[in-house]
């Protein structure tokens, strides 16, 4: 079967595993690329109308509801799908590392200080064709974007009975104002932290199972 598993609950998880340590680390980001020629079809030259923060538009969005929503690329220590146009958004009003003065979190896009906070405030965003299939190449390949920058996401909600939304996207529009996560010049620095980092795995991980598929939609779990 041509389809990937992804957990939302797993972007706690992670972001618990690898974000707040205090061993030294590379960063690993990307530098912010170019689009490829059909990427660049997905890409909005202005910001398409009104856009609703994640944590509100989860709240009050329906099923099969058109929807115009903000935030910011990250949400995990690896927020994409790999091979897959898809990635996970967070609410704006949530801190990042580098949001943080002092911290030196290799990997600032997990948002590992407010991990309790992640599953009401994520989603999946998956870039979706005029047949409303998944593009099988990479978002940051496809798009040229990079983690913690700010998108505003065009496009139709999926929500399941728990609660979970995935946005299928039709257009994209890339905040000129907000570059997305700069590669440090001193990756020699420990994650350094002015308070003390308590996670649970278990009671974070709220989300039930999504699978990403290539038709755009949600398979059985």
């Amino acid at each position: 079967m041509n389809r990937l598993i992804v957990w939302m609950g797993s972007v706690v998880v992670i972001a618990g595993l690898f974000g707040c340590s205090s061993e030294t680390a590379t960063n690993t980001s990307a530098v912010v690329g170019q689009p490829t020629t059909e990427g660049a079809k997905f890409l909005l030259s202005s910001a398409p109308g009104e856009a609703q923060d994640v944590i509100p538009m989860r709240e009050d969005v329906e099923d099969e509801q058109d929807v115009v929503v903000i935030g910011r690329i990250g949400g995990s220590h690896d927020p994409w799908v790999d091979g897959l146009a898809a990635f996970s958004l967070v609410d704006r009003s949530l801190a990042a590392c580098t949001d943080i003065p002092g911290d030196q979190c290799p990997t600032p896009w997990d948002y590992c200080c407010v991990t309790d906070k992640l599953p009401a405030a994520t989603t999946l965003v998956k870039v979706v064709d005029e047949q409303g299939e998944l593009v099988s190449t990479g978002a940051r390949e496809l798009l040229g974007l990079t983690e913690l920058q700010t998108v505003v996401i065009q496009g139709k909600a999926q929500k399941d009975d728990s609660g979970n939304v995935t946005i299928l996207a039709r257009g994209i529009y890339v905040d000129p104002t907000n570059p997305g996560q700069v590669l440090r010049g001193d990756a020699d620095h420990d994650h350094a932290h002015g308070h003390d980092h308590t996670h649970d795995n278990e009671s974070d991980t709220d989300h039930d199972e999504a699978e990403v598929t290539t038709d755009g939609g949600e398979g059985d779990s």
